[in-house]
């Protein structure tokens, strides 16, 4: 499956993951105010200002592929903490 990148994500794909649209269009418009041009970073603010257990695993999916776009078919599985030794 070919991932968008997520400057291209719209409303209407996230909620094509039975994401209802009212939280669709909130939930893309936190996401067009994180995105950043360092992936490690944006995946950072996703993680800790959007992604919730009780979103789909679909739209977890979703922005990590997009977010990790540009890293080839084997984006990083983890990125470490630049704070913690």
């Amino acid at each position: 499956m070919a991932y968008k990148s997520l400057s291209s994500i719209s409303v209407s794909d996230i909620e094509s993951l039975g994401i209802a649209r009212d939280h669709a269009a909130t939930l893309h418009q936190s996401l067009t105010e994180l995105i950043g041009t360092d992936a490690p970073a944006t995946w950072q603010n996703i993680t800790t200002n959007i992604l919730n257990p009780e979103l789909p695993f679909s739209f977890h999916q979703m922005l990590y592929y997009g977010c990790f776009k540009d890293y080839g078919p084997d984006p990083p599985a983890w990125v470490p903490d630049p704070y913690v030794l």
